[in-house]
């Protein structure tokens, strides 16, 4: 079992815990046991991926996602 964040485009990321690690295993849109530290405070629509890390949008990107 694991936990995994989606990010798919367009859509508020998922966060969803204990997940069967098969099932999304394959899918390059998820990120298997992420370190959410530095964000679980922060509303997941201002969450971003680089890489494999989660982290916290800048205050321009926030705007954007406020604006759209």
């Amino acid at each position: 079992m694991s936990n995994i964040v989606r990010f798919k485009s367009g859509q508020i990321p998922e966060y969803l815990t204990s997940v069967n690690t098969p099932d999304y295993s394959g899918d390059p849109d998820v990120i298997v046991n992420p370190d959410i530290s530095a964000v679980i405070n922060i509303d997941r629509k201002f969450w971003k991926r680089v890489g494999n890390s989660i982290v916290e949008m800048t205050l321009g990107e926030k705007q954007a996602v406020l604006d759209a």
